[in-house]
């Protein structure tokens, strides 16, 4: 009997404006209070929140070695970009075994972001070692 005069109670409350008058107006608050609020704020009173617990490494611990002598290193000469010489406009190249558009474009134009563009050029063939494609490194 307590169980039905509660949920009658509850659908009381529920009915009343100013139930959900205060509800609205606090989520409104809670809104603009965590909009507002500085993000490392929310981050510590959220910390503060949830209780401490030791750390615990997956790796275990071992005794501290000697740190290996640092080696020198080596730099290698990075490797010229082709670009294609600017006399007509565009080239032409004959394909590799194996060539894509990306390959083309990224052997010819020294970076393969122009795939698409060289695919729509040339009506968007079917590759084979041997054909000759037109290339033009821009958009």
């Amino acid at each position: 009997m307590a169980t039905k005069q509660a949920k009658q109670d509850i659908k009381t409350l529920l009915r009343q404006p100013e139930v959900w008058i205060g509800l609205v107006t606090a989520l409104v608050v809670l809104f603009f209070a965590l909009k507002t609020a500085p993000v490392q704020t929310i981050k510590n009173y959220i910390s503060g929140l949830i209780p401490k617990q030791k750390m615990v490494s997956p790796v275990p611990e071992t005794a501290p070695t000697a740190t290996p002598a640092p080696t020198a290193v080596v730099k290698k000469p990075l490797p010229a970009i082709k670009t294609l010489a600017d006399t007509s406009g565009s080239n032409r190249v004959t394909v590799l075994n194996g060539d894509s558009f990306w390959t083309i474009s990224k052997r010819v134009c020294g970076t393969g972001v122009y795939f698409e563009a060289l695919q729509e050029r040339n009506d968007y063939m079917s590759l084979h070692a041997g054909d000759e494609v037109e290339v033009e490194c821009h958009y």
